[in-house]
Protein backbone atom coordinates (compact mmCIF):
# COMPACT_ATOMS: atom_id res chain seq x y z
CA UNK A 1 0.00 0.00 0.00
CA UNK A 2 3.02 2.41 0.96
CA UNK A 3 4.62 1.85 -2.40
CA UNK A 4 1.06 2.08 -4.29
CA UNK A 5 0.73 5.39 -2.44
CA UNK A 6 4.70 6.56 -3.25
CA UNK A 7 4.10 5.42 -6.99
CA UNK A 8 0.83 7.67 -6.57
CA UNK A 9 2.72 10.63 -5.48
CA UNK A 10 5.76 10.36 -8.12
CA UNK A 11 3.39 9.97 -10.89
CA UNK A 12 1.15 13.33 -9.92
CA UNK A 13 4.68 14.92 -9.46
CA UNK A 14 5.46 14.27 -13.08
CA UNK A 15 2.37 15.62 -14.30
CA UNK A 16 3.04 18.48 -12.78
CA UNK A 17 6.44 19.38 -13.80
CA UNK A 18 5.69 18.28 -17.63
CA UNK A 19 2.71 20.67 -17.20
CA UNK A 20 5.06 23.68 -16.59
CA UNK A 21 7.74 22.56 -19.01
CA UNK A 22 5.34 22.33 -21.81
CA UNK A 23 3.02 25.38 -20.77
CA UNK A 24 6.31 27.46 -21.09
CA UNK A 25 7.63 25.32 -24.30
CA UNK A 26 4.36 26.37 -25.61
CA UNK A 27 5.77 29.95 -26.59
CA UNK A 28 8.05 29.29 -28.83
CA UNK A 29 6.47 26.23 -30.14
CA UNK A 30 3.32 27.51 -31.11
CA UNK A 31 3.51 31.29 -30.63
CA UNK A 32 0.22 31.47 -33.54
CA UNK A 33 -1.83 30.21 -30.87
CA UNK A 34 -0.35 31.86 -27.69
CA UNK A 35 -1.34 35.13 -29.56
CA UNK A 36 -5.17 33.94 -29.51
CA UNK A 37 -5.59 34.37 -26.14
CA UNK A 38 -2.10 37.57 -25.81
CA UNK A 39 -3.82 39.97 -28.03
CA UNK A 40 -7.05 39.80 -27.13
CA UNK A 41 -6.49 40.38 -23.70
CA UNK A 42 -3.87 43.78 -24.46
CA UNK A 43 -6.50 45.33 -26.95
CA UNK A 44 -9.18 44.96 -23.61
CA UNK A 45 -6.52 46.40 -21.41
CA UNK A 46 -6.36 49.27 -23.93
CA UNK A 47 -10.21 49.95 -23.98
CA UNK A 48 -9.86 49.70 -19.93
CA UNK A 49 -6.73 52.46 -19.73
CA UNK A 50 -8.66 54.41 -22.12
CA UNK A 51 -11.62 54.17 -19.64
CA UNK A 52 -9.67 55.34 -17.23
CA UNK A 53 -9.78 52.00 -15.03
CA UNK A 54 -6.81 52.45 -13.13
CA UNK A 55 -7.04 55.99 -11.91
CA UNK A 56 -8.64 54.65 -8.56
CA UNK A 57 -9.92 51.42 -7.21
CA UNK A 58 -13.59 53.76 -7.09
CA UNK A 59 -13.09 54.07 -11.01
CA UNK A 60 -11.78 50.23 -10.90
CA UNK A 61 -15.57 49.42 -9.18
CA UNK A 62 -17.31 51.25 -11.57
CA UNK A 63 -16.00 50.48 -14.85
CA UNK A 64 -15.97 46.76 -13.89
CA UNK A 65 -19.40 46.24 -15.69
CA UNK A 66 -18.88 48.58 -18.29
CA UNK A 67 -20.41 47.42 -21.18
CA UNK A 68 -17.60 48.56 -23.94
CA UNK A 69 -15.28 47.01 -21.48
CA UNK A 70 -17.46 43.31 -21.43
CA UNK A 71 -17.81 43.59 -25.37
CA UNK A 72 -14.10 43.30 -25.34
CA UNK A 73 -14.35 40.87 -22.47
CA UNK A 74 -16.24 38.18 -24.13
CA UNK A 75 -13.37 38.27 -27.16
CA UNK A 76 -11.14 37.85 -24.35
CA UNK A 77 -12.60 34.76 -22.79
CA UNK A 78 -13.57 33.56 -26.01
CA UNK A 79 -9.24 33.66 -27.11
CA UNK A 80 -9.01 32.07 -24.14
CA UNK A 81 -10.61 28.93 -23.47
CA UNK A 82 -9.76 28.48 -27.73
CA UNK A 83 -6.04 29.26 -26.61
CA UNK A 84 -6.19 26.82 -23.67
CA UNK A 85 -7.80 23.65 -25.66
CA UNK A 86 -5.42 24.41 -28.96
CA UNK A 87 -2.07 24.00 -26.97
CA UNK A 88 -3.62 20.92 -25.08
CA UNK A 89 -4.39 19.61 -28.33
CA UNK A 90 -1.08 20.84 -29.91
CA UNK A 91 0.87 18.80 -27.91
CA UNK A 92 -1.53 15.95 -28.84
CA UNK A 93 -0.65 16.24 -32.80
CA UNK A 94 2.30 18.00 -32.80
CA UNK A 95 1.36 21.18 -35.55
CA UNK A 96 -0.64 24.10 -35.57
CA UNK A 97 -2.36 22.96 -38.54
CA UNK A 98 -3.66 19.17 -37.38
CA UNK A 99 -4.96 21.23 -34.17
CA UNK A 100 -7.13 23.55 -36.17
CA UNK A 101 -8.06 20.84 -38.62
CA UNK A 102 -10.41 18.55 -36.40
CA UNK A 103 -11.55 15.78 -38.50
CA UNK A 104 -15.86 16.22 -38.59
CA UNK A 105 -16.21 13.22 -36.22
CA UNK A 106 -14.53 14.62 -33.91
CA UNK A 107 -15.37 17.87 -33.74
CA UNK A 108 -18.71 16.78 -33.44
CA UNK A 109 -17.89 14.52 -30.80
CA UNK A 110 -16.09 17.96 -28.96
CA UNK A 111 -19.01 20.01 -29.25
CA UNK A 112 -21.26 17.55 -27.97
CA UNK A 113 -18.74 16.77 -24.86
CA UNK A 114 -18.73 20.60 -24.19
CA UNK A 115 -22.77 20.97 -24.11
CA UNK A 116 -23.02 17.82 -22.34
CA UNK A 117 -20.51 19.59 -19.59
CA UNK A 118 -22.72 23.06 -19.76
CA UNK A 119 -25.91 21.32 -19.52
CA UNK A 120 -24.65 18.96 -16.44
CA UNK A 121 -23.90 21.71 -14.38
CA UNK A 122 -27.36 23.62 -14.58
CA UNK A 123 -29.44 21.79 -12.36
CA UNK A 124 -26.26 22.06 -9.98
CA UNK A 125 -26.50 25.39 -10.63
CA UNK A 126 -29.89 26.12 -9.73
CA UNK A 127 -30.19 23.95 -7.15
CA UNK A 128 -26.89 25.36 -5.17
CA UNK A 129 -29.37 28.82 -5.24
CA UNK A 130 -32.29 27.43 -3.38
CA UNK A 131 -33.12 28.20 0.07
CA UNK A 132 -31.87 24.70 1.41
CA UNK A 133 -29.43 23.34 4.60
CA UNK A 134 -26.24 23.62 3.91
CA UNK A 135 -25.48 20.21 4.41
CA UNK A 136 -27.64 19.34 1.03
CA UNK A 137 -26.02 22.54 -0.20
CA UNK A 138 -21.91 20.78 0.58
CA UNK A 139 -23.89 17.72 -0.86
CA UNK A 140 -24.77 19.36 -4.25
CA UNK A 141 -21.41 20.97 -4.73
CA UNK A 142 -19.52 17.75 -3.92
CA UNK A 143 -21.46 15.69 -6.45
CA UNK A 144 -21.24 18.31 -8.95
CA UNK A 145 -17.38 18.32 -9.02
CA UNK A 146 -17.42 14.34 -9.20
CA UNK A 147 -19.71 14.95 -12.06
CA UNK A 148 -17.53 18.15 -13.90
CA UNK A 149 -14.63 16.23 -13.10
CA UNK A 150 -15.46 12.66 -15.17
CA UNK A 151 -17.17 14.79 -18.01
CA UNK A 152 -13.65 16.67 -18.03
CA UNK A 153 -12.06 13.35 -19.01
CA UNK A 154 -14.83 12.93 -21.55
CA UNK A 155 -13.62 16.57 -23.19
CA UNK A 156 -10.48 15.28 -22.94
CA UNK A 157 -10.96 12.31 -24.86
CA UNK A 158 -12.95 14.10 -27.73
CA UNK A 159 -9.97 17.07 -28.00
CA UNK A 160 -7.43 14.71 -28.56
CA UNK A 161 -9.44 12.38 -30.97
CA UNK A 162 -9.25 9.31 -28.02
CA UNK A 163 -12.23 7.42 -29.41
CA UNK A 164 -11.86 4.56 -27.13
CA UNK A 165 -12.53 6.30 -24.08
CA UNK A 166 -17.02 6.39 -24.28
CA UNK A 167 -19.07 8.86 -21.66
CA UNK A 168 -19.32 5.55 -19.43
CA UNK A 169 -15.67 4.59 -19.43
CA UNK A 170 -14.69 8.30 -18.73
CA UNK A 171 -16.37 7.67 -15.55
CA UNK A 172 -15.43 4.22 -14.69
CA UNK A 173 -11.96 3.14 -16.12
CA UNK A 174 -10.30 6.66 -16.50
CA UNK A 175 -11.72 7.97 -13.15
CA UNK A 176 -8.19 8.31 -11.41
CA UNK A 177 -7.62 10.35 -14.76
CA UNK A 178 -10.03 13.33 -13.89
CA UNK A 179 -8.63 13.05 -10.35
CA UNK A 180 -5.30 14.14 -11.59
CA UNK A 181 -6.48 16.24 -14.06
CA UNK A 182 -7.96 18.46 -11.96
CA UNK A 183 -4.94 18.84 -9.57
CA UNK A 184 -2.94 19.26 -12.49
CA UNK A 185 -5.12 21.85 -13.35
CA UNK A 186 -5.26 23.51 -10.08
CA UNK A 187 -1.51 23.46 -9.74
CA UNK A 188 -1.46 25.06 -12.97
CA UNK A 189 -3.93 27.68 -13.10
CA UNK A 190 -4.04 29.07 -9.44
CA UNK A 191 -0.36 30.76 -9.20
CA UNK A 192 -0.41 32.43 -12.61
CA UNK A 193 -4.31 33.74 -11.95
CA UNK A 194 -3.07 34.96 -8.46
CA UNK A 195 -0.34 37.35 -10.16
CA UNK A 196 -2.81 38.40 -12.74
CA UNK A 197 -5.20 39.42 -10.33
CA UNK A 198 -1.88 40.66 -8.31
CA UNK A 199 -1.32 42.94 -11.45
CA UNK A 200 -4.39 44.81 -11.37
CA UNK A 201 -4.27 45.74 -8.06
CA UNK A 202 -0.64 47.07 -8.54
CA UNK A 203 -2.06 49.12 -11.70
CA UNK A 204 -4.40 51.18 -9.90
CA UNK A 205 -3.41 54.81 -9.21
CA UNK A 206 0.06 54.70 -10.92
CA UNK A 207 1.49 56.80 -13.50
CA UNK A 208 -0.10 56.08 -17.20
CA UNK A 209 3.76 54.53 -18.24
CA UNK A 210 3.83 52.29 -14.90
CA UNK A 211 -0.06 50.72 -15.87
CA UNK A 212 1.07 50.48 -19.93
CA UNK A 213 3.62 48.48 -18.66
CA UNK A 214 1.97 46.48 -16.12
CA UNK A 215 -0.83 45.63 -18.67
CA UNK A 216 1.13 44.35 -21.02
CA UNK A 217 2.95 42.02 -18.77
CA UNK A 218 -0.38 40.84 -17.55
CA UNK A 219 -1.33 40.37 -21.21
CA UNK A 220 1.66 37.55 -20.95
CA UNK A 221 0.82 36.75 -17.67
CA UNK A 222 -2.76 35.53 -19.27
CA UNK A 223 -1.10 33.67 -22.08
CA UNK A 224 0.77 31.64 -19.37
CA UNK A 225 -2.77 30.88 -17.56
CA UNK A 226 -3.88 29.49 -21.00
CA UNK A 227 -0.42 27.81 -22.09
CA UNK A 228 -0.27 26.07 -18.57
CA UNK A 229 -3.87 25.25 -17.89
CA UNK A 230 -3.96 23.51 -21.73
CA UNK A 231 -0.44 21.35 -21.08
CA UNK A 232 -1.86 20.16 -17.62
CA UNK A 233 -4.92 19.27 -19.59
CA UNK A 234 -2.37 17.22 -21.92
CA UNK A 235 0.14 15.76 -19.76
CA UNK A 236 -2.39 14.67 -16.86
CA UNK A 237 -5.02 12.56 -19.71
CA UNK A 238 -2.03 11.25 -20.99
CA UNK A 239 -0.68 10.05 -17.51
CA UNK A 240 -3.44 7.38 -18.15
Amino acid sequence: MANQVISAIKGVARVIGETYKLGFRAWWAAPLIVAIVVVPEFIQHIVEIKLGMFQSMQQFQDLSQNPTRWLFGYVKVAGTVIGMLAIARFWAVGTVRKTFLIPPPDLARLVLAIALTWAASLPFDWLATRHLPALVITAVRVISTLVQAGLAVFVAAALFGDRAVTLRTAFTDRWPTALVLALAVVVAFVPAQLLHMLDHKLAIGKPATVVWALMAWDALVVGLIATLTGSALWAAYRSG
